[in-house]
């Protein structure tokens, strides 16, 4: 059974220069499970979605202060 895939959320982790290895280490889960839930293997819980995002957010604000700074 296949879930819900979020692109942007993958465009995002692009974006910031990470892999799934290095988000993992942020959020404290192992890669596989990471890339199984960012690929629609394993359902992404609403909850873990938002902590998700709201992690990315803290890591754009960081790099867009490093190229204004």
């Amino acid at each position: 059974m296949a879930c819900k895939i979020d692109p942007v959320l993958k465009f995002r982790l692009k974006a910031a220069g990470l892999t799934y290895r290095d988000f993992s280490e942020l959020i404290g889960e192992t890669p596989n499970v990471v890339g199984l839930r960012l690929n629609g293997y394993l359902p992404l819980a609403e909850e873990k979605w938002v902590a998700w995002n709201e992690i990315l957010d803290k890591l754009e604000n960081q790099k867009s202060e490093t190229v204004r700074g």
